[in-house]
């Protein structure tokens, strides 16, 4: 009696360890870099360019008064004008920042139009591939099948 439960149990196991590697056969995982779609996507590349001269100009800025505050603070400034010369650089450097902030902030207003596009495209690649998952790069370490290029294309009307 027990060597039977024992013998149908090991078949029920078997068949349920073959049934599992046939649908892992079935089952393809794609992935795709959303940071490289972001910047493939020809609506956002002027709006990407325009953010990235504008943190380019902050940091020239922001290297430009510090070395010229340093300067101030070697030739023997008093505390009164260096106190002065930092009020005048932090506001400077605060109006730039804002500039940072709002090309940031219409990035991402241009995205939310245009995140229905790049999800449609990853459906349809997905489908046309037969992927059953869609993952992002960087948590898959190995193996699946790299979608990125084609939703660029799909999402820019190619």
């Amino acid at each position: 009696m027990k060597k039977g439960v024992l013998l149908l149990a090991c078949l029920v196991l078997m068949l349920f360890a073959f049934q599992t590697k046939a649908m892992a056969k079935d089952s393809v995982i794609a992935y795709i870099d959303l940071v490289r779609v972001e910047a493939g996507v020809n609506e956002l590349k002027p709006l990407i360019d325009q953010k990235n001269q504008v943190e380019i100009q902050f940091e020239q800025l922001r290297n430009q008064k510090q070395q010229e505050f340093a300067q101030a603070q070697a030739s023997g400034e008093s505390q009164e004008q260096l106190k002065k010369l930092y009020d005048q650089i932090n506001q400077e450097l605060a109006a730039k920042e804002k500039e940072v902030e709002a090309a940031r902030a219409a990035i991402d207003a241009k995205l939310q139009t245009v995140l229905p596009k790049i999800k449609n495209a990853i459906d349809a690649v997905a489908k046309q591939v037969g992927a059953s998952i869609v993952l992002d790069n960087a948590i898959v370490w190995w193996g699946g099948v790299d979608i990125t290029d084609q939703v660029i294309a799909k999402v820019n009307g190619q």
